[in-house]
C-alpha cells in the first residue's frame, strides 16, 4: 500500500514537496486555508494594480494530489485535526506553513502577504494626484514596490527611503542602472535616511519593506522599527555535532527571493508555457544576471521541478 502523506501549507515549499512526493507514487493531501496559490514574488504588482499574484491551487499541483481548504489546529500521533472538526490520518507529514510576515509600525503598511498587498492597493487607489507615497527600505521588495507604483500611478510622488545604499544586494554597475531607472520613473531616492516615525514623513501612504529578523535564531537581534540595513542573523560557526550522532546541526541562512533569481520553483503562465520572471521595473536592465525562466506547468504537475 502506498504511503499516505499530509502536507500542511501550500506555499512554494508545500507545493513543490507535494508534487515531488506524488510523482513517486504516494497518496498526498495538501491542507491550506486558501484554494489559490499566492506568488509572493508578484505581490508588488498586486499592490500597484498592474497584475495578479494568485493562481488556482489546483493548477499548480500534481493530478494525484488532493486538497483540503482548512486549517490544521492539532497534530497528534499519525493524525491531524482540522478546524472543521475532521481528522486526517497520515504516515508522513510535511510541515510547510512558511515563516510568516513581518510587522510595520503604526501608520505604515507592509506588502509581504496577499492581504497586506491588497491593503496597499486600496490605499494607493484612494490617493489623489500629487500625493506622496513613501516606500521605506530599498532592498529588492522596496525597489519593486516603488518602481511599480511610480509606473502605474505617474501622478503620485513616490519616494524610496533607505538607511543604506539602494539595491545593496546588487553589484556596483547594477546599482547605477537601478538608480538611473528609478530616476526615469520619477522616483525620489533618499539614502542614509533612518525612519522611526512614519507619520513624520508627511506621506499619504507609507509602505514598510524592511526585512524582519528570523525569530528564534541564536545571535539574531530584534529588528528595530527603523529603515536600517537588513536585520539578519550574524555569522557564526556550525553547531557542534550531537554526542552519539553523526549528523551535524548547521543552521542555514534564509535566502532572499527576488523577482529574477528565486531558486524556488514558481508556477508558469496561465497558458501553460514557460515565462520569464517579472523582474521589477527598476531592476529589469540590471546586467548582473539574466531572468530565470520558471518551469512549465507540466513539469510542476509531474514533480520535475528544478533543483
Amino acid at each position: 500500500m502506498d504511503a499516505t502523506v499530509l502536507v500542511v501549507g501550500a506555499g512554494y515549499a508545500g507545493v513543490a514537496a507535494a508534487n515531488r512526493i506524488a510523482a513517486g507514487g504516494a497518496a498526498v493531501t495538501v491542507v491550506d486555508p486558501r484554494e489559490e496559490f499566492v506568488e509572493r514574488v508578484r505581490l508588488h504588482r498586486l499592490a500597484a494594480g498592474t497584475g495578479a499574484a494568485t493562481v488556482p491551487l489546483r493548477e499548480v499541483l500534481h493530478r494525484r494530489v488532493r486538497t483540503r481548504a482548512a486549517r490544521v489546529i492539532r497534530i497528534g500521533d499519525g493524525t491531524a485535526t482540522l478546524d472543521d472538526g475532521d481528522v486526517l490520518r497520515f504516515d508522513r507529514l510535511v510541515y510547510a506553513v512558511g515563516s510568516g510576515a513581518g510587522t510595520a509600525p503604526d501608520g505604515a503598511l507592509r506588502v509581504d502577504t496577499l492581504e497586506s498587498a491588497r491593503r496597499v492597493h486600496d490605499a494607493a487607489a484612494a490617493l489623489p494626484g500629487g500625493a506622496v507615497v513613501a516606500v521605506v527600505g530599498a532592498g529588492l521588495t522596496g525597489l519593486e514596490t516603488a518602481a511599480e507604483l511610480a509606473a502605474a500611478r505617474p501622478g503620485l510622488r513616490v519616494r524610496l527611503l533607505s538607511a543604506g545604499p539602494v539595491a545593496a544586494e546588487l553589484p556596483a554597475r547594477s546599482r547605477d542602472r537601478v538608480r538611473a531607472r528609478l530616476a526615469s520613473l520619477g522616483v525620489e531616492v533618499g539614502e542614509g535616511v533612518t525612519v522611526t516615525d512614519p507619520a513624520a514623513l508627511g506621506a499619504g501612504l507609507v509602505v514598510w519593506t524592511t526585512t524582519p529578523a528570523v525569530p528564534g535564531w541564536p545571535g539574531t537581534p530584534a529588528c528595530p522599527s527603523t529603515a536600517t540595513a537588513a536585520c539578519a542573523p550574524t555569522p557564526r560557526s556550525p553547531a557542534p555535532a550531537t554526542p552519539g550522532s553523526s549528523v551535524r546541526a548547521t543552521p542555514s541562512r534564509p535566502r532572499r527571493r527576488s523577482g529574477w533569481s528565486a531558486r524556488a520553483a514558481r508556477p508558469p503562465s496561465r497558458s501553460g508555457s514557460p515565462r520569464h520572471a517579472p523582474c521589477s521595473r527598476a531592476c529589469a536592465d540590471a546586467p548582473h544576471r539574466r531572468p530565470r525562466c520558471p518551469t512549465p506547468r507540466s513539469a510542476w504537475r509531474s514533480g520535475r521541478t528544478p533543483r
